[in-house]
């Protein structure tokens, strides 16, 4: 059961990533896509999907480099692929 992890607040993101499990997704928000440079490379599990909204990480001059840059639609697309989701506030 893959679970969506929406990260919209920096300082969760050592919360979130003890809570993944293989198979999740980690969705950085507004203020989450600063989390990026501690997330890229570091203990994310292999099977782990990490991603940003691309217009989120734009407005904020957050670089997405190591993840994917999604639209909304992606990140309806990842929500209704995941069992469940949990927002990192």
């Amino acid at each position: 059961m893959a679970t969506l992890h929406v990260l919209a607040n920096p300082a969760e993101a050592g919360s979130c990533v003890a809570a993944l499990a293989p198979g999740d997704c980690v969705l950085l928000v507004g203020d989450g896509t600063f989390a990026l440079r501690s997330l890229v490379g570091g203990e994310l599990p292999g099977t782990v999907r990490l991603g940003a909204l691309a217009q989120d990480a734009e407005q904020r001059a957050v670089t997405l480099e190591g993840t994917r840059a999604l639209s909304y639609a992606d990140f309806v697309a990842w929500a209704v692929a995941c069992d469940r989701s949990v927002t990192w506030t």
